[in-house]
C-alpha cells in the first residue's frame, strides 16, 4: 500500500516536472554583431535582434567610441526599432515599423538556430551576404 502511493507521489512529480520544463521555455531568441562603424566620427557598433516566437522583432544598435568598449555595450542607451518578419520563397523579410506606421526600411535575412545572414541584391539581382549575426544565449 505505501509503495503504491510511494510510485504516485513520484509520478505525479516527474509530470509536474516535465509540464513546467515544457511549457516554462524561453522562445526568445537574440542575435548580436559588432563591428566598425564608418561614420563621419569614429564609433563601434553593436548590433542586437531578438527574435519572438510571434514573428516580430526588436532591433537594438548600439555605439561605443572604441571596439574596447564592446563588452559593456549594455551601458549605454540603445536606438532601438521593431517590426514584423514574413517569408518570402528562400529568404525572410523583416519589416520596419515607427509609431505603429510601416518605414521604408525591410531586410533580406536567412534565420538558422545559430545565426542571421542579412543579405543584398547585386546588380544582377542575384543576393549577396551583407553580414551575419550569432546568437546569443543569455
Amino acid at each position: 500500500m505505501m509503495n503504491l502511493i510511494f510510485k504516485r507521489i513520484a509520478a505525479s512529480i516527474i509530470v509536474l516536472f516535465l509540464v513546467t520544463n515544457c511549457f516554462g521555455q524561453n522562445n526568445v531568441k537574440k542575435y548580436l554583431a559588432h563591428n566598425h562603424n564608418y561614420s563621419t566620427d569614429y564609433s563601434y557598433s553593436i548590433r542586437e535582434i531578438i527574435i519572438h516566437p510571434d514573428s516580430t522583432y526588436i532591433f537594438k544598435n548600439y555605439s561605443v567610441s572604441s571596439k574596447k568598449e564592446w563588452k559593456t555595450y549594455k551601458q549605454y542607451k540603445p536606438e532601438i526599432s521593431s517590426g514584423t518578419i514574413t517569408k518570402s520563397s528562400d529568404y525572410f523579410v523583416l519589416t520596419e515599423y515607427r509609431s505603429g506606421h510601416e518605414t521604408d526600411f525591410s531586410w533580406t535575412v536567412k534565420i538558422s538556430d545559430r545565426k542571421i545572414v542579412f543579405f543584398f541584391p547585386n546588380r544582377k539581382g542575384k543576393m549577396r551576404t551583407a553580414i551575419a549575426y550569432k546568437r546569443i544565449y543569455n
